[in-house]
């Protein structure tokens, strides 16, 4: 009884077809079997196009080139205000990833990276590498985290380390007397610095490892001879 009225039915079908205008036809397909489809019809418009396939494939779900498998469905289009080549919010198009909108959107200044945290500074984006600077540079929602910073013992205190005794620290933490600085030649002596002044003392006061170049006597002591200027 139920095979009977299938086929009642099917046949009541066919004869509303035909008396539409002839044997009409649908066809979702994935021909290279990537999991992206294509809808083909012999009922579209002036344009190619059959409406019913908005309602049998979805856009994000249609196939790009259904002749390549490494080719699938189209990327979601993101706005990227700051140009560094990651968007945020909700996208507003899609691609097929080589330029050409698919299907028909306006996707020009989009991007197909999602996930920028401050899309107003171009400094920072999921692609970008944590620095120490109060940020999260990397958009993973920590803060300076994980950044390998080598530190300078300073003995002296003048702000300036010496390379021979160093370490590393993570998370931007600085240890107590040491700096970020390496450039002080002598670090038992918090007068000689690259800040330093060269004066005529027989050292190297400024670090530029030359003694007394260009040097000025101190006012104190005097020299019989004319001072260097």
């Amino acid at each position: 009884m139920l095979k009977n009225s299938v086929i009642v039915l099917l046949v009541v079908a066919a004869l509303i077809i035909v008396g539409l205008g002839g044997c009409q036809w649908t066809v979702v397909e994935d021909k290279d079997g990537d999991g992206a489809y294509v809808c083909t019809s012999s009922n579209t418009d002036e344009g190619g196009y059959d409406p019913r396939c908005d309602l049998l494939v979805v856009p994000s779900q249609s196939d790009c080139d259904d002749t390549d498998p490494t080719v699938g469905a189209p990327l979601p289009v993101y706005y990227d205000e700051d140009g560094d080549g990651y968007g945020a919010g909700e996208p507003y198009g899609l691609t097929c990833g080589n330029g050409a909108p698919a299907p028909t959107e306006d996707v020009s200044g989009g991007v197909t990276l999602a996930g920028d945290c401050d899309d107003n500074n171009p400094d920072i984006s999921p692609g970008t590498e944590e620095v120490c600077d109060g940020l999260d540079n990397n958009c993973d929602g920590g803060v300076d985290e994980g950044v390998p910073t080598t530190y300078y013992q300073d003995a002296d205190g003048d702000g300036y380390g010496t390379p021979a005794i160093w370490t590393e620290a993570t998370g931007c933490y600085q240890p107590d007397g040491y700096v970020a600085d390496d450039t002080d030649c002598d670090d038992a002596d918090s007068g000689i610095n690259p800040d330093a002044i060269e004066v005529c003392n027989d050292l190297d006061d400024n670090c530029w490892w030359g003694v007394d170049e260009g040097c000025k006597y101190l006012e104190d002591t005097p020299p019989e001879e004319v001072l260097l200027e």
